[in-house]
């Protein structure tokens, strides 16, 4: 050590990130993502004055949050592989027609809800009159009917999706 050279005390701040990363060893990749932190945005501060024991504090915080491995896997090579798995099994599925994009089964539903109530609003229409004066049995065997022909025409109509 030379004479009048000044030595940093522990605890003392940093100024500057490069500087930081030089003596402290973290990466400028670990210290932007710590920056990102509530925690760590409290120990660098707005002109980049590191406190080192609040910014490792921040970065050990943030190395548990992110290493925390699922209760139901043994190691993140298990969990990455069930991801894996379970995206492919997805991909599989839209290939077979078997699923689809949530905005699509909106409008097909969409479509027949408002098919159907045109067909009640439609029957509500005509039935009344063409059904006076005839008995309950045939009332029942009409409505049965329309009923019918309504869940015939659906199917027909959604088929063709």
């Amino acid at each position: 050590m030379k004479k009048g050279q000044k030595v940093d005390a522990p605890g003392k701040k940093v100024d500057g990130l490069k500087k930081f990363s030089a003596e402290y060893g973290f990466s400028m990749e670990q210290i932007k993502a710590v920056m990102k932190t509530p925690d760590g945005a409290a120990a660098i501060g707005i002109s980049h004055i590191v406190d080192p024991p609040k910014f490792c504090r921040a970065f050990n915080k943030l190395v548990n949050t992110v290493s925390e491995l699922p209760k139901e896997f043994a190691s993140w090579k298990e969990f990455l592989e069930s991801r894996r798995a379970k995206i492919a099994d997805v991909e599989l599925q839209e290939k077979k027609g078997l699923l689809g994009p949530h905005s699509e089964f909106r409008r097909q539903t969409g479509e027949a809800v408002g098919y159907i109530f045109n067909e009640l609003e439609r029957m509500e229409r005509e039935e009344p009159p063409a059904l006076s004066g005839r008995s309950s049995v045939e009332i029942a065997e009409r409505l049965s009917a329309r009923t019918k022909t309504i869940k015939k025409n659906l199917q027909a109509k959604f088929e063709t999706l």
